[in-house]
């Protein structure tokens, strides 16, 4: 459509009196025709919604007969309890939850909800959240003890429907005795059936728990009792001494290994965490432990440390061809727990982590210079996949030997410091924060005289490394991610400094699929837009 004003629209041109009566008089034509295309368009919308009614209508009639013929109809019952059992959870315990499996199940159509209901195994494992109330102080109010009542009626129903399958509980909450005993009487009547049981206790739940003998519990091959608060003699829980127990947890103070009546030699999974401040766990007494478990895959012990213990590294060496994962946790000196290793074989180790922390730095590097017993240990561990150090600060050199002395068989580096704790809240302005550097990163890559250290690397997380310069991730990223067959997945560097130069040259890389993060101290902010959201940054950097 030809118009007058062609060359006017778009601007800010204000016409005179005679030009808007001539505007006025050029769109008459043009309003009536788009008042035709308007009705038109009402009109074939009708006939539209008429034809998307009748084809609603014949859409629905083709898909209620098509469901007659959906294969899953067919299925042979087996099949079906198959696929619910493939629904539960694998990694935890089902919840009593409508939005998951197996309650989900029953909630689809009525023969589900009779298949669901009539197989055992899907509610034979089932995760216990203890009914808590921030306004309870010692007894419950009749709203929340009709609450409590009726989930503890849920969880009896939800366990007769297992029939006779071997049972997995785990049990939290607020550990109160006022509801923690309720909850423990309510699963106590199915001891017979504990398969693997995890507890968060109180110290009256402990005391139900002790009424239990080896013989209450039959099948019973897992025990994890955790979050104990409170000086307890474990010795007097009788259900240790059950025949069949494989797998064992104990989380509280006071615990003396040496005094619990356990089946040592059968055991494959223990974890022990002492958090009293007494010595029970010493050096000697953990290498008695590992001794004793000879079929152990799994091994994880934390305990307080009251100071360097020294042990007769000269004494016989003992070997477990079947430990998969060792942790050596500790709240004190490092190079105390270190001693250990020095009389372990552990020939097929996959996962190893160590944690301690140091009084004296000086005393530390006096020792390093002639204690090498974490190198020749890992030395041994041809097979390892995670090292996780949480033991820092350590010399330069030291922790250069170190990750020498790992395989190349290694997949998940992880070397963590926590400054408030190894300083007790202040930092020598003469001491490194942390020796990993420029060099100990370079280390990693190759260099004319050796290969690619780990070049099965997947993650790499470092953190409080403020002597790792900018420059030098970003000439490790690109030389890792060179690698013909490079596994890099995550990187991760807690630098705890500013940031000094821009690295988003690396986003290609993250782009490419590696996650990629640079934790940097945040700078004073002048900005007038604070309180309000930011814009994201060019990487993931906290």
């Amino acid at each position: 459509m030809s118009s007058a004003f062609a060359t006017k629209l778009g601007t800010n041109y204000c016409p005179n009196v005679e030009e808007a009566a001539e505007l006025k008089a050029l769109l008459v034509e043009p309003v009536l025709r788009l008042k035709r295309l308007d009705d038109e368009i009402v009109e074939m919308q009708r006939a539209i919604d008429k034809l998307t009614e009748e084809r609603n209508h014949v859409a629905a009639y083709i898909s209620a007969h098509r469901a007659l013929l959906s294969p899953v109809r067919t299925l042979p019952l087996d099949i079906i309890q198959e696929i619910f059992g493939a629904c539960l959870p694998t990694d935890r315990n089902c919840v009593m939850s409508a939005s998951e499996a197996p309650v989900l199940l029953g909630r689809i159509c009525s023969s589900w909800r009779a298949i669901s209901l009539s197989t055992p195994s899907l509610w034979a494992n089932i995760h216990i959240a203890e009914t808590t109330s921030p306004l309870m102080t010692h007894i419950p109010s009749v709203i929340f003890q009709k609450k409590m009542a009726q989930r503890i009626e849920i969880i009896k129903t939800w366990l007769s429907r297992s029939g006779h399958c071997p049972l997995s509980i785990s049990l939290a909450g607020s550990t109160s005795e006022w509801t923690m005993v309720p909850f423990m009487e309510a699963i106590l009547s199915f001891a017979h059936r504990w398969q693997h049981i995890r507890l968060a206790v109180s110290e009256v739940a402990l005391e139900v728990l002790g009424r239990l003998t080896p013989t209450d519990v039959p099948i019973l091959r897992g025990l994890w009792l955790n979050n104990v608060r409170f000086p307890f003699d474990w010795s007097r829980l009788e259900i240790l001494r059950a025949a069949h127990i494989s797998r064992l947890g104990l989380w509280g103070p006071g615990i003396k290994p040496e005094a619990l009546s356990l089946r040592w030699d059968q055991l494959t999974e223990l974890d022990i965490r002492d958090t009293s401040w007494q010595l029970h766990l010493t050096n000697e007494v953990i290498l008695k432990i590992i001794s004793k478990c000879s079929r152990l895959r799994c091994c994880k012990l934390m305990f307080t440390h009251r100071g360097w213990e020294h042990i007769d590294v000269a004494g016989p060496t003992i070997e477990i061809t079947s430990l998969r994962t060792f942790s050596l946790h500790t709240n004190r000196e490092a190079l105390g727990i270190i001693a250990v290793l020095g009389r372990l074989a552990l020939p097929n180790l996959r996962h190893f982590s160590f944690s301690g922390f140091v009084k004296c730095l000086q005393a530390v590097q006096a020792v390093e210079q002639e204690d090498q017993t974490l190198c020749r240990f890992l030395n041994t561990t041809t097979q390892l996949e995670t090292f996780s150090m949480r033991s820092e600060p350590f010399s330069k050199s030291f922790l250069l030997q170190t990750l020498h002395s790992l395989p190349p068989t290694l997949r998940h580096l992880e070397i963590m410091v926590d400054i408030e704790r190894v300083y007790g809240g202040g930092i020598p302005t003469e001491t490194p924060i942390s020796p990993f550097d420029d060099d100990c990163l370079r280390a990693l890559n190759a260099d004319p005289t050796r290969p690619y250290l780990f070049p099965k690397l997947q993650t790499l997380y470092i953190t409080c490394c403020p002597r790792i310069s900018d420059e030098a991730i970003l000439e490790f990223i690109p030389a890792r991610m060179a690698l013909e067959e490079c596994s890099l997945k995550l990187v991760h560097f807690g630098v705890e400094r500013h940031a000094e130069v821009d690295i988003s040259r690396l986003r290609p890389f993250v782009d490419a699929g590696l996650d990629l993060s640079v934790a940097y101290l945040q700078p004073i902010s002048f900005s007038p837009w604070l309180g309000l959201p930011a814009a994201p940054g060019v990487l993931d950097t906290e």
